[in-house]
């Protein structure tokens, strides 16, 4: 097993056996003490503090522990980010399919259980290894690697971090996606079904121009605009929707300029018509697996 995965493998086992403990005991008069002797005794025999470093340990070196992972098998961003370029560009299946054997459903538990607690930092870093290997998962499960079929789109990860910790790059495409979710009317679709829209457009896009990606994309936004089964979510007209889309996926405001909301109806011209079937794939896609 890759040295990540079996880190990774571990962090779950950890999370199920400190489960009971989050669940059983109320933690919230420790995440608040600034102090240990302010610490209930009610909170033995497993301390906060105890359950948030047999987590953590997997993500990070503790200046408090002996037993610190060696560099590269740690679930930290760099580490997890090189395993997903890696893995784009072998396709290497078999590698994610051991992800199969794993139970990701503690790890996403414990991460909602600090959060709550006010520890929202460990909580980031916990749920960024859940976000990891959650998109591996359902890349291996759609069979999306393989030799044969090397136009699959890669697997795009999305690493939540403070604005602090952000590179300029990351700055810029955090601020790409605010932009992108200012086209969608207020609470419609939910947060999770912006991102993986978001996603989706990126994924496709990178697949390349061989099947006019931003037409489907175009024909996409029409879709949400013209048919009511997508809630009609979005906000403004269709040029104003399409400029800040496109701009926001990093390409040119004026893509696609020269469609207009009807496009994908037969007999409007110019036409998105044969663009349909894939955007309608890429918008259930995107909105139904995160409902």
């Amino acid at each position: 097993m890759h040295p990540l995965l079996n880190t990774l493998k571990n962090l779950s086992e950890t999370a199920s056996n400190v489960l009971p403990f989050l669940e059983k005991y109320d933690y919230r008069k420790e995440a608040k003490a600034e102090d240990d002797r302010y610490i209930p005794m009610d909170m033995l025999p497993k301390t906060l503090q105890d359950i948030v470093e047999s987590l953590l340990v997997y993500c990070t070196p503790l200046i408090t522990r002996d037993d610190n992972l060696p560099q590269d098998e740690l679930l930290n961003k760099k580490n997890m980010q090189i395993f997903i370029e890696n893995l784009n560009i072998t396709g290497d299946s078999q590698l994610t399919h051991q992800l199969q054997f794993i139970e990701l459903e503690p790890i996403h538990d414990v991460a909602c259980y600090l959060d709550e607690l006010g520890l929202n930092k460990q909580a980031r870093l916990i749920g960024n290894v859940y976000e990891f290997a959650g998109k591996l998962r359902s890349s291996s499960r759609a069979n999306c690697f393989g030799a044969v079929d090397r136009n699959q789109p890669p697997v795009q990860i999305h690493f939540t971090v403070p604005p602090e910790e952000l590179t300029e790059q990351e700055r810029l495409e955090a601020q790409r996606y605010t932009e992108f979710c200012g086209i969608f009317k207020v609470g419609v679709p939910n947060t999770a079904q912006r991102r993986a829209l978001y996603d989706e457009f990126k994924a496709i896009l990178a697949c390349g121009e061989k099947n006019k990606p931003h037409l489907v994309i175009a024909a996409a936004i029409c879709l949400m605009m013209n048919k009511r089964s997508y809630g009609k979510p979005l906000a403004g007209t269709y040029n104003h929707i399409r400029s800040t889309v496109f701009t926001s996926l990093g390409l040119p405001a004026d893509t696609a300029k020269n469609y207009v909301q009807g496009s994908t109806r037969p007999g409007v011209t110019p036409s998105l018509v044969k663009h349909t079937d894939q955007a309608t794939f890429l918008l259930e896609k995107a909105f139904g697996k995160t409902r």
